[in-house]
């Protein structure tokens, strides 16, 4: 692994406890997306996959958020 990475300096390894706040937080960022994009959804490619997640229309888009349900527009 020592060598891989002396080859590959572009990746760097770092130590993040498992128990972390961040961590737990960002499980239960998945559980959204899963619940509100993903959920039997059957994704053909990664563009797909990506507009699923983070729609790329206009403003008064509903976007995922924390609460489980659509954000507001922003107002002009």
């Amino acid at each position: 692994m020592k060598a891989w990475l002396a080859e590959n300096p572009r990746f760097r390894v770092h130590f993040t406890l498992t128990s972390a706040s961040w961590l737990n937080l960002v499980e239960v960022w998945f559980g959204i997306i899963e619940r509100q994009a993903l959920h039997r959804a059957d994704v053909a490619s990664v563009p797909e996959l990506n507009m699923r997640i983070r729609p790329s229309s206009p403003a008064g888009t509903t976007a995922i958020t924390p609460s489980g349900g659509p954000r507001p527009a922003p107002r002009s």
